[in-house]
């Protein structure tokens, strides 16, 4: 499978198709997304690439950044090959198979397993997947088995075009293939996944916080008036009602005797 099919249609490695409603929905959403995410990082996004010429390969390490937590950012690997076949009309990675690897949660908790399963997880970067994605097939996040679109995937693609990555041209300052080079620079899923969940509870911890600071916003001018109210209570318990009624009581005992 070459990375323009996967895009056009991700499950026809299996000989099915992806309604053509919810793939343009779906692609229309990521392209919005990351169009906001890029903006967000000005543009920008850090990336490496090598190249295996003697098995006729390209690799590249993007580093996507993530949708909802700042400053954190995704290992996205892609490796493009071919044999004799594609190399000398090979002008385009877009006529190359690929191979991928992600450490995101939802590459490895939902696809991950169906990737390898179908050969298109890098065999080099397999002992980074999650420990449950390399051995327990998704029964609850993907029961049917499908190759679906991963939202990080889709955001190197769209970089891929965006900067002209596809044209070999491209890829003349590229660094010889080092598979303990490449491997070094990707961190184990688990790790990566354990990394979002602090992060993101950070970034929950700040948005509780900022709910709250309107709530004590509310609070206040609540406790305000009923400090108010409880002023006028107060002044009206110090009226001596009391004792004028024990006078009365007094005088109607007298009048008896």
């Amino acid at each position: 499978m070459t990375f323009e099919e996967y895009i056009l249609n991700p499950m026809q490695k299996q000989g099915r198709v992806l309604n053509a409603t919810m793939r343009e929905a779906m692609r229309n959403s990521y392209t919005t997304k990351f169009n906001n995410v890029m903006l967000r990082e000005a543009g920008k996004m850090k990336y490496y690439k090598f190249v295996d010429k003697k098995n006729n390969s390209y690799y590249i390490l993007l580093r996507i950044p993530s949708e909802v937590v700042s400053n954190f950012y995704y290992d996205v690997v892609l490796k493009f090959f071919a044999g004799a076949d594609v190399e000398d009309a090979g002008r385009t990675l877009n006529h190359y198979n690929m191979q991928v690897f992600s450490n995101d949660p939802s590459f490895n908790f939902t696809y991950a397993y169906v990737f390898k399963e179908n050969g298109l997880v890098i065999s080099e970067l397999e002992p980074k997947l999650a420990n449950l994605a390399r051995k327990v097939a998704p029964k609850e996040t993907n029961p049917d088995h499908q190759i679906g679109y991963v939202k990080s995937l889709y955001f190197a693609y769209l970089y891929m075009k965006q900067r002209g990555l596809f044209k070999i041209l491209s890829w003349s300052d590229a660094e010889v293939y080092s598979k303990n080079k490449l491997v070094g620079l990707v961190m184990k899923a688990d790790d990566k996944i354990e990394d979002r969940e602090r992060e993101g509870k950070k970034v929950d911890t700040r948005k509780k916080i900022e709910v709250d600071k309107e709530t004590a916003k509310k609070l206040n001018r609540i406790n305000i008036s009923d400090t108010a109210k409880a002023r006028v209570v107060t002044k009206t318990k110090k009226t001596p009602t009391v004792r004028k009624t024990k006078a009365i009581n007094s005088t109607t005992k007298s009048n008896r005797k």
